[in-house]
């Protein structure tokens, strides 16, 4: 369904006495990342639940604790960033449309990790 993406840079931002503004800047910080998704269910009392074992297996397979390396995601604009995969959560199903939505977070691999 599409991606929330936050990057920032490490500062300290300080105010004097004299009412003077100081802003140190030490990089970029290590970035956040949640991909958010919806797997189909099928009809209802299908049973099988295939499609949300699957993306369970999947973030199971490649959580950082497990692999300790990176995953990709691509964006229509030719971009695609690589992040480890850190947690993900599992919403309320949606009984009309048959389907549940998804998060997957993590950290993105190194400051400004557009590749």
């Amino acid at each position: 369904m599409g991606m929330d993406l936050t990057d920032l840079d490490l500062v300290l931002p300080v105010a004097t006495l004299d009412n003077r503004r100081i802003l140190y800047s030490f990089g970029e910080d290590f970035g956040q990342i949640s991909v958010i998704g919806n797997v189909l269910l099928g009809p209802a009392n299908d049973g099988t639940g295939a499609g949300l074992a699957e993306v369970l297996s999947w973030f199971k397979t490649n959580r950082v604790s497990v692999s300790q390396t990176t995953v990709s995601i691509s964006t229509p604009g030719n971009e695609s960033y690589k992040f480890f995969a850190t947690g993900m959560s599992i919403m309320q199903p949606d009984p009309e449309f048959h389907i549940q939505p998804f998060v997957v977070r993590g950290v993105l691999d190194s400051p400004a990790a557009a590749k």
